[in-house]
């Protein structure tokens, strides 16, 4: 959901955290920012989030108050953000990626640096965007300078390529070069005061003074008008591909087409937009990556969140692109029928797809690789990744395009080896020989049962492993007792005079009646609240901060 943010990254004093005990509380807390690392490391138990809660308390103990690192790459910035590998706006909602272990952060982070993406081999990011006006993929190439270029694409998206710098004063994206004598080459030194150390993360090796690439792939899938007003205000809903990852890149580029993000009041929407776009209208719908250490494909998949398709449902849809592909949303949106379908909740939003046949090949280069340099050092590798790209089919995306081969980083050469490398999806299934069973002795069967268990060591072990975890035996005291049950937080707490009534009159209305003095409530009493969704503002809950449970229904006391 939206609201969420990370503030880790250029060094500095350590982002604030509430102090919550668990995620229930977190998210019920009055604050109107949360950031995102504190929730992954209240919520879930896996290796970064563990080592993160761990952070917190040496920070109390040893009163530390800056950030260990800023380079986002090794283990101490894994530690720090509960393994958070690429970030979102705070008004921006749909897919994060956090690697689980300190192994695969930094493979993952390497597949998310915009060189890396570049074109082919990193990761394939996708997003919806509700932008003013009605745009139209230009004809041809349109170009203000070496570094402003917007053109067509042969697949029928257009190319938005303007090279662009960070102002931190204004915290916003600035063109390098528009061709304007405002940012010609005579006033280049300037822009110098706001260039990125190489240790801050978001900054890519490679670029001097501050300029970084950025390109963006885009599609008008949908045309809007505004209902309420007769002056002909005009919508798009477009459908961009990210394939450098700056910061307000989408914005940024958008804006600098013409055509600014609904509620986006920093690049050029006005301010009457926030009375009905309670944020910038943008949203992470999709991501593929590379699970490095299997080299199987990953696809994650945010159906539309509610806001946004009741937005769009408030306009008036005018026309759609032709032979466009439904893509998913989390609630049912009768005028956006055509564009977008509710998601099965018994489907998976996590697709795999399995790895090509030359995957041992790939396994033994990484091995490689790590023995050659080491896990610190697998950044400094000046070797272009080899992967196979994301250039075949999917049914939710399109091929990534050679446009302008002069403007890419790179040579083209993606590192495949011809017939050597086949297509994802395709590695053939080898027959299971059937072991025919052997019946077991009385006597074998004891054995087996008194033997302490131990690590198999008749499979040829990964040297990609870091930690192995050995479970011991059970001790024979402890195998025919009961099984452990949670405390009740509510063991200690006095018995409650309310009594949770259906109404007589309308069946399935209930209230609260306090069985000692006859009061009536229509809500339930202390300590329970009403609270509201921070995802959905139409949606209400109950909470109880005692026992920290929670609610749909009126809670039966």
């Amino acid at each position: 959901p939206p609201m969420f943010t990370c503030n880790y990254g250029g060094g500095g004093q350590l982002p604030p955290t509430l102090g919550c005990q668990s995620a229930t509380q977190l998210l019920n807390a009055k604050a109107a920012v949360l950031q995102i690392h504190e929730y992954l490391a209240l919520k879930f138990d896996y290796e970064c989030a563990q080592a993160t809660r761990d952070f917190w308390a040496d920070v109390k103990t040893n009163q530390i108050t800056k950030q260990l690192c800023a380079c986002g790459r090794c283990e101490k910035c894994a530690t720090m953000q509960a393994g958070c590998c690429n970030r979102l706006d705070k008004e921006t909602s749909g897919v994060m990626i956090a690697a689980k272990t300190f192994q695969g952060f930094p493979e993952i982070r390497k597949q998310f640096s915009s060189d890396h993406s570049l074109e082919e081999g990193g990761t394939e990011k996708y997003y919806f965007a509700l932008v003013r006006g009605e745009v139209q993929v230009p004809t041809e190439t349109i170009q203000k300078s070496s570094d402003w270029m917007v053109g067509p694409m042969a697949d029928g998206r257009g190319r938005i390529q303007i090279a662009m710098y960070f102002d931190k004063r204004k915290w916003k994206a600035m063109p390098w070069n528009d061709g304007s004598e405002a940012n010609g080459e005579e006033t280049s030194g300037n822009r110098k005061t706001y260039f990125r150390g190489e240790e801050e993360e978001g900054f890519e090796p490679g670029e001097s003074e501050g300029r970084m690439d950025a390109t963006t792939f885009y599609e008008p899938i949908a045309w809007f008008t505004d209902r309420s007003k007769s002056d002909g205000s005009h919508y798009t809903l477009l459908h961009l591909q990210i394939i450098t990852g700056r910061t307000h890149q989408i914005r940024f580029h958008c804006s600098q087409i013409g055509h600014c993000l609904v509620g986006d009041c920093a690049y050029g929407a006005p301010q009457s937009d926030r009375s009905w776009a309670k944020r910038i209208c943008l949203h992470s719908y999709q991501t593929k990556f590379m699970e490095p250490f299997s080299a199987n494909w990953y696809e994650a998949v945010s159906p539309l969140p509610k806001d946004l398709g009741d937005l769009m449902s408030g306009l008036l849809l005018q026309r759609v692109q032709e032979n466009c592909p439904v893509f998913l949303s989390r609630r049912k949106h009768l005028p956006l029928k055509s564009i977008f379908k509710v998601y099965d909740a018994n489907s998976q939003l996590l697709q795999s797809h399995e790895a090509p046949r030359n995957a041992e090949a790939i396994l033994q280069a990484a091995q490689q690789r790590q023995m050659d340099h080491g896990n610190s050092k697998w950044w400094s590798d000046p070797g272009k990744w080899t992967q196979k790209s994301w250039n075949d089919p999917w049914p939710c995306g399109k091929a990534v395009s050679s446009w302008s081969k002069g403007a890419q980083a790179g040579n083209g050469d993606n590192g495949s080896n011809g017939e050597e490398e086949q297509c994802w999806g395709t590695k053939p299934k080898a027959p299971v020989p059937e072991v025919p069973e052997v019946p077991e002795t009385p006597d074998a069967k004891e054995h087996k049962e008194s033997e302490p268990k131990r690590r198999r060591t008749d499979q040829p072990s990964n040297p990609l492993v870091t930690k192995i975890i050995i479970i011991p035996d059970t001790p024979p005291d402890a195998r025919n007792a009961s099984p452990a049950t949670p405390p009740d937080l509510g063991a200690n707490l006095p018995p409650s005079p309310w009594k949770r009534v259906e109404s007589t009159r309308t069946p399935g209305v209930f209230y609260y009646r306090n069985m000692n003095t006859m009061h009536t409530e229509v809500e339930p009493p202390h300590p329970w609240q009403k609270k509201q969704s921070r995802q959905d503002p139409n949606f209400w809950y109950y909470w109880n901060p005692q026992t920290n449970t929670s609610s749909v229904e009126k809670p039966i006391l």
